[in-house]
């Protein structure tokens, strides 16, 4: 499915789903939209109204861009990180835990969301994968603040739980 119509210009649907969001208040994903997809997506949703919405793992799948994901954080997007991609006992991707920080320093703990994705059979426990990460973040330097941000209170706004993420 594809956020455009046939003459590429953002579909009808696309228009229609993201009134119904903005008008609901709630939480609109990129899933696994390519990045010029998605900032389409966003750019629509926040001209309808959404306030909260949420690019999932930007390195992984999508390979969104820098000048993409920049577009889409100036629409107030979030940024998602899965511990799955961090815990060396999980297959894929199994990247090193300099990378998950480097994100974060480069888009700030305001505007990350850390998440699991994890729990099938095989995989860790998503509270193991949370004891593993979280204490190689704290050793890498990311303030305990920032982790209860990007883990807890980001969550919660996206979720409408908190009228803002501060």
């Amino acid at each position: 499915m594809s956020v455009f119509d046939a003459s590429g210009d953002v579909s009808a649907e696309t228009e229609l789903v993201t009134q119904l969001v903005g008008d609901a208040g709630i939480l609109l994903t990129g899933g696994h939209l390519d990045g010029d997809s998605m900032v389409a997506w966003f750019e629509t949703a926040h001209r309808n109204g959404v306030t909260r919405m949420l690019i999932h793992h930007p390195d992984y799948i999508i390979k969104a861009s820098d000048q993409a994901i920049d577009k889409m954080l100036g629409l107030g997007a979030f940024v998602e990180h899965e511990l799955s991609m961090y815990d060396p006992r999980v297959t894929a991707p199994d990247w090193p835990i300099e990378q998950l920080v480097a994100w974060i320093r480069k888009i700030g703990p305001e505007r990350t969301v850390i998440d699991s994705d994890l729990g099938q059979v095989g995989n860790p426990l998503p509270v193991d994968a949370y004891l593993l990460v979280v204490q190689q973040l704290l050793d890498h330097g990311i303030p305990e603040g920032d982790i209860r941000q990007m883990i807890c209170k980001n969550t919660a706004f996206l979720l409408g739980l908190e009228e803002t993420n501060k």
